[in-house]
């Protein structure tokens, strides 16, 4: 590649995602850049689609900095991640711990909403567009620059020569999580396509190729009828909350980082050296690059090992030579990463009129969500069909903060809806659990709980009740010992108008206790709409 004016080169990277990269100095110095030619004859829509790709500005997104029209092509100056593929993690452990995978998806989500937000397709989604950094992190390549996947995370309206939409996005996206956590995408990744165009768009989903818990989030994400699919990367995002909340506790984003930090450190011989991302002269730089290449060979050979140690891996895939690192384009490099809210996923707190101790998560993942029960008699099929995600924030009672100690729930006896009011993210439904406890020792202690249920939708036509899942741990304060009665009150926050009492199939909700086994409900709640 002929290198843009001022641009002195640093060293190449052979295996980018479509083709080698030029680690490069910027004309005025500064932080080296990678360079990507698209050669002509490309895309007549690919420069206005690169104009709303520079002005993206995203922590999940790599960044497009510039391009430059040469005689070969386009010239694409994009950041330099330092990073390695997720291809490169997956061809070395076969498998990654649910709750990594599942992170894998959520940042995955956020560039893509970003980009179709912006007008822009995700396009090319697969692990070798990626990257994952030291932190846990993942942030997309090539954001744009086409505006499909590849067949095997190709969507079926894809397959079928429809156009490529924000729901096929999600498609592929969802097929990589399937593959993060069974070892292969979906459908597999034969070099027959009439076959694997088949697959997408005749056979099953295959559900049980993962995890009970993550089994309706992939069923939504990869549903052949893009009508019934989540319409878009944020409406998975809320399911996604909900699902990774009720299985594996509030804290699993932090744990599912950990895991990643943990599985690319035996690829450390794979990041680009740090003279590319710092800088250095150009011959020298391109030999030690070669020599760092070799060594990374026997760097994959010892990965597989450690990484069985973080439980990412349960079989090691062969076939595959790894894949050296890479860059792309499509965002602005950004801070550590800030806290994430989704309207009707993300826990908002309750008000309390005096100081009440705060419920702590559950120190073990909450029984996976019950599959959402037969839908009634459909109506006619929506253009969009929104996700009801419930979750739950718990106020715990107010009273001074306890001292742990030994503590046995004894029972429920009684959970109460008030009306579900219009609220920040959606529809507020106030509830009150009323549970027995025996403190024998009088030290007070902790109780955990469930709430479980289904949302009927009026928004939706009440044609399809979603099943929820929500379990937290509640302090009791320190009392006499013996047998004592609390209540917990917090809000149940749907995204869509629960129906109204006339309803053929109201929405319910039960809750229950993990130390007794205890429960009540199913009890109804009502939004105040009617089907």
């Amino acid at each position: 590649m002929l290198l843009p004016e001022g641009y002195t080169e640093i060293g190449v990277v052979d295996d980018g995602p479509s083709g080698p990269i030029t680690v490069a100095r910027p004309p005025r110095g500064g932080t080296p850049v990678a360079l990507v030619l698209v050669p002509r004859p490309y895309d007549p829509t690919l420069p206005a689609r690169l104009s709303a790709l520079k002005a993206l500005r995203h922590r999940s997104i790599a960044g497009l900095l510039d391009w430059v029209e040469t005689e070969e092509g386009l010239v694409l100056v994009g950041e330099l991640v330092d990073g390695v593929p997720l291809r490169a993690l997956l061809d070395s452990t076969g498998l990654l711990p649910a709750e990594a995978s599942l992170v894998v998806l959520r940042d995955s989500l956020l560039g893509a909403a970003t980009a179709n937000d912006a007008g822009l397709p995700r396009g090319d989604h697969r692990p070798e567009t990626l990257m994952l950094t030291r932190k846990g992190e993942i942030r997309l390549l090539e954001v744009g620059l086409t505006t499909v996947a590849r067949p095997p995370y190709l969507a079926p309206e894809v397959w079928e020569g429809g156009p490529a939409t924000p729901a096929s996005d999600v498609y592929a996206a969802t097929a990589v999580l399937v593959e993060c956590v069974s070892g292969s995408p979906p459908y597999g990744a034969g070099e027959d396509l009439g076959e694997l165009r088949a697959r997408h768009l005749r056979a099953p989903i295959p559900v049980e190729r993962v995890p009970e818990a993550l089994r309706s989030l992939v069923r939504h994400g990869l549903d052949k009828d893009p009508r019934e699919r989540c319409a878009e990367a944020r409406l998975l995002l809320l399911e996604l909350a909900a699902v990774a909340g009720g299985a594996f506790g509030s804290v699993w984003e932090r744990r599912g980082r950990e895991q990643l930090v943990a599985a690319v450190r035996p690829l450390e011989f794979l990041f680009p050296p740090p003279r590319l991302l710092v800088a250095g002269a150009g011959a020298a730089a391109g030999a030690a690059e070669r020599r760092d290449r070799r060594r990374a060979a026997a760097a994959i050979l010892v990965a597989a090992a450690l990484l069985a140690v973080v439980g990412g891996s349960l079989a090691l895939r062969h076939g595959g030579s790894p894949t050296g690192p890479v860059t792309g384009v499509g965002g602005g490099q950004t801070s550590d990463l800030a806290p994430l809210t989704i309207p009707g996923a993300t826990p908002t707190p309750t008000p309390s009129p005096t100081p009440a101790p705060t419920p702590q998560p559950a120190s073990t993942p909450a029984p996976s969500p019950s599959p959402a029960p037969a839908p009634a008699t459909p109506g006619p099929a929506p253009t969009t069909t929104p996700r009801l995600l419930p979750t739950v924030t718990a106020a715990p009672p107010a009273s001074p903060t306890p001292t742990p100690g030994p503590l046995t729930a004894t029972g429920v006896r009684n959970l109460a809806f008030q009306h579900c009011t219009p609220g920040p993210g959606g529809f507020v439904c106030p509830f009150t659990i009323t549970f027995d406890w025996d403190d024998p020792g009088g030290t007070g202690g902790t109780i955990a709980w469930h709430l479980s249920g289904d949302v009927l939708s009026q928004t939706t036509g009440c044609t399809r009740p979603v099943a929820f899942s929500f379990a937290e741990t509640t302090t009791v304060p320190q009392e006499q010992p013996g047998s004592h009665s609390a209540s917990i009150s917090g809000n149940l926050t749907v995204s869509a108008d629960p129906a109204g009492p006339a309803a053929q199939n109201p929405s319910t909700a039960k809750a229950s206790l993990d130390a007794s086994g205890a429960s009540v409900g199913p009890v109804p709640f009502y939004g105040g709409s009617t089907c």
